[in-house]
């Protein structure tokens, strides 16, 4: 083939390869979702998808009553939900027919997760293009696919939060185009991407890592990895990409609707969170999870790849062993590493980044030894050892089986060894790609009927009046309640932690009610009983649960759901509490879903 030609057929490649990663991402999230009229998870998309109406209808919308989202209303994610909206509106999906719009969720976020794949694929092309200038565009195509691929399965929790509904999405797109721009040091870059960020989503500050980790990186480096000349304070300038990402942000939050609602709501609750997690005993309100076994599937091969890193800086020092831009994506990737090692929703942002520092570490690093090897100048390049060289030398000969081709008695040549290594890699992709799906279709098909709560809903929509109080037993519930009825009000919903804030008292109280406990679960020398040892409920020896219903809770309906789980989540359920409900004459049970038994309405 003529060089001319070949090398427009590389480039016909080059430019083509990030539309066919989105075309089959596309397909795999489109053919999984739609496989199932069921979603993954209802709450969160029931909820979305409701605020999000509530655009196209203009009606204004109604938060959970004792909810700081009530007392300081605000969008969390004003963007993600004006953008659903109008995809809802665009593409004709009737908003009054609740399979409609969970055929458009669906597809709005498999194209957002397809998005993400190929933000992924074009920021590891960059990169390891950026950081090996001597490989072939080939070279470098097939290491961003086969990175993108391996991101796909390597992980199955991070994975699974792929395919459920939330916008998190949008900000592990924003948060690996902040580790781009930084790697660049994009200024236009950086600075859209942090100023649109408080509009999508509520905890923004996640962008602000890669710029604030590239000034760290830049201290070490001009310092050469000297950790006391941070106490120098010229080296503030180091950070001057940090604050201009910060400058942006604080412009994009001024920029949007109810600003300071969303720094209490979106920054300062999950910061009281985190607080809460780490020192006081409050721990049913933290959303902070330790990550699950799979999020180590990454652990071995990275923690093994920045123990030679280290080794190397030690013997060779810093800037010979790293240009800066391989040192920030080393420096960047332990960091998420931590992050995910302490939150199980880190996996998210810390896999891509992972994925981006051992793709890179294996392309430039890796695989540029094993050519050494070959070539029988690795002992040259790598002092080691006797026993290490023996060792090399053995992997000189694997590599050198794999590479020639199987020479058969009569002198013909057979199948090449290196040709069949691909087909076998290949083929080991495919089935894990093929297991992703296939486990998420079987999950999807697990999950209850999203119209489990419509009778419910819709009986008590029918018999109240506007704004009329419902109280539930689990704050998720609410985004099931109000997908079918945005005419009553409810006690709490979105998290717990917003109403621990809106008052602690309040939080409590709901607690002991709903769980069944003991009004008194603390003895004191005289004698005395007193329910929660660090927050006053506000329950009382004579305390009655109807009467604190009804006037502290002001509330017109209770809605249970007596099961033990749906699908793959633990409803929690609390017996004490419905039977109390049951046993107490006053609390009268107006409503029995007829296909679903376990779902009462209680009024009150």
């Amino acid at each position: 083939m003529p060089l001319n030609q070949q090398l427009r057929i590389e480039n016909l490649f080059w430019l083509a390869a990030p539309l066919g990663i989105f075309l089959f991402f596309l397909g795999i999230f489109v053919f999984s979702q739609l496989s199932s009229p069921q979603f993954s998870s209802f709450d969160d998309p029931a909820y979305h998808l409701t605020h999000s109406l509530s655009y196209l209808s203009g009606e204004q919308w109604q938060n959970p009553v004792f909810s700081t989202l009530s007392t300081r209303p605000v969008d969390l994610w004003y963007a993600y939900h004006l953008s659903l909206a109008y995809f809802i509106k665009f593409f004709g999906f009737d908003a009054a027919n609740y399979l409609s719009l969970i055929v458009a969720t669906k597809i709005f976020h498999s194209i957002l997760s397809a998005l993400f794949f190929t933000a992924f694929f074009l920021t590891i092309r960059s990169i390891i293009a950026l950081e090996s200038q001597g490989l072939k565009k080939q070279t470098v195509l097939l290491s961003a696919l086969l990175a993108t691929l391996v991101l796909f399965f390597i992980m199955p929790s991070f994975t699974y939060r792929l395919f459920i509904y939330r916008p998190h999405i949008i900000a592990m797109i924003f948060v690996l185009a902040s580790a781009y721009f930084s790697y660049k040091r994009s200024w236009p870059g950086i600075a859209v991407i942090s100023f649109l960020m408080p509009f999508f989503y509520s905890l923004a500050l996640f962008v602000l890592i890669p710029p604030f980790i590239h000034g760290i990186a830049s201290v070490l480096y001009n310092s050469a990895g000297n950790i006391r000349s941070f106490l120098k304070l010229k080296n503030v300038k180091n950070f001057g990409f940090f604050f201009f990402a910060t400058a942006t942000m604080i412009a994009g939050i001024i920029a949007r609707p109810d600003s300071l609602n969303y720094l209490y709501n979106g920054f300062y609750i999950p910061l009281l969170v985190i607080y809460n997690n780490a020192f006081t005993s409050i721990d049913n309100i933290s959303e902070l999870a330790a990550p699950q076994n799979d999020a180590y599937a990454l652990a071995l091969p990275f923690l093994t790849a920045c123990f030679v890193w280290y080794a190397r800086i030690r013997h060779l020092g810093l800037k010979q062993t790293f240009k800066f831009g391989r040192f920030y994506i080393f420096l960047t990737s332990q960091v998420f590493f931590l992050i995910m090692a302490v939150i199980a929703r880190g996996s998210e942002y810390a896999a891509p980044i992972i994925m981006l520092f051992l793709s890179v570490t294996l392309v430039n690093s890796l695989i540029p030894a094993a050519k050494q090897l070959y070539k029988g100048d690795f002992d040259k390049t790598f002092p080691m050892s006797p026993v290490l060289t023996e060792l090399t030398m053995v992997a000189k000969q694997f590599i050198t089986g794999i590479a020639n081709p199987v020479t058969h008695p009569d002198g013909r040549y057979g199948a090449n060894r290196k040709k069949i290594l691909i087909y076998v890699l290949a083929l080991f992709i495919l089935f894990k790609v093929i297991g992703v799906i296939a486990g998420f279709t079987d999950n999807l098909a697990d999950q209850p009927a999203p119209d489990m709560y419509k009778g419910a809903a819709e009986f008590m929509s029918d018999h109240s009046k506007k704004g009329d109080i419902v109280f539930q037993q689990r704050f998720d519930m609410y985004p099931r309640l109000v997908f079918f009825n945005q005419k009553n009000s409810y006690i709490m919903g979105m998290s717990e932690s917003f109403t621990s804030a809106y008052d602690p008292g309040i939080f409590w109280l709901w607690s002991h009610i709903v769980t069944g406990e003991p009004v008194y679960s603390v003895t004191h020398p005289d004698g005395r009983y007193e329910v929660c040892p660090r927050k006053k409920c506000g329950l009382t020896e004579n305390s009655d649960v109807y009467e604190t219903i009804k006037n502290i809770f002001k509330a017109r309906y209770v809605f249970i759901d007596s099961r033990e789980n749906f699908g793959n989540v633990q409803i929690l359920n609390t017996p004490g509490f419905t039977d109390l409900l049951e046993s107490d004459s006053r609390f009268k049970k107006v409503f029995i879903d007829p296909k679903y038994h376990d779902i009462m309405v209680f009024e009150v």
